[in-house]
């Protein structure tokens, strides 16, 4: 990602200790995480020791709460995501009818051939949302895209809890980092920064 502070990496994570009774299993960390799990997809894990790495990557990190994602939003990409947009999106209103929206549309096929804005706004010419709606919809897919904050995103600094054999509202604490400096994975190893472990498989 390209924003105001410099360009680089930028991704969403927890601590390790927030997962390690998932163990390196990809469906059990999927759920925790709040994410979709793809029995066909190849996962990785990526450990950061994020006090070795940070004088390398210059990384910026925010708790994934609507406050601070807001401002991380107005501050890095501030001509895509100004302050006027965000006061309106980052509400748990707003957030509920965009997940709905979103599913809405993932359910019709939406993202069969393509996961686009696009094919998002296809969708809500479909619906009886006013003009004003389905344009700020649509600029919230954009987020979407752009940092990452999605349909399950719950602004309040947890993941939503997608275990249905876990009996708590809220999964794990989870972080939006972006790395300010262009930084390849060997150069991380070089400062044993980060392990990685390729080929995840259900346990």
């Amino acid at each position: 990602m390209t924003g105001k502070s410099g360009t680089g990496a930028k991704y969403w994570s927890t601590s390790f200790d927030q997962l390690e009774d998932a163990d390196t299993d990809p469906r059990l960390i999927s759920q925790k995480l709040g994410l979709t799990y793809d029995p066909n997809a190849n996962y990785s894990l990526v450990i950061v020791d994020s006090q070795a790495a940070a004088p390398l990557t210059g990384v910026k990190s925010v708790s994934a709460t609507f406050e601070n994602v807001s401002e991380f939003a107005n501050t890095e990409l501030p001509d895509d995501f100004p302050k006027s947009f965000t006061d309106k999106v980052m509400t748990p209103e707003f957030q509920s009818e965009y997940s709905s929206q979103y599913k809405a549309a993932q359910d019709a096929g939406a993202f069969d051939k393509k996961w686009s804005a696009k094919n998002f706004e296809n969708h809500l010419n479909t619906t009886d949302l006013s003009s004003s709606d389905k344009a700020l919809m649509k600029q919230r897919f954009e987020m979407h895209e752009a940092i990452g904050n999605n349909d399950d995103y719950l602004g309040n600094g947890l993941t939503k809890n997608n275990n249905p054999t876990v009996k708590q509202e809220y999964g794990v604490v989870e972080t939006l980092n972006f790395e300010r400096n262009e930084v390849n994975l060997s150069q991380l190893d070089q400062k044993n920064a980060i392990t990685i472990l390729p080929g995840l498989s259900p346990i």
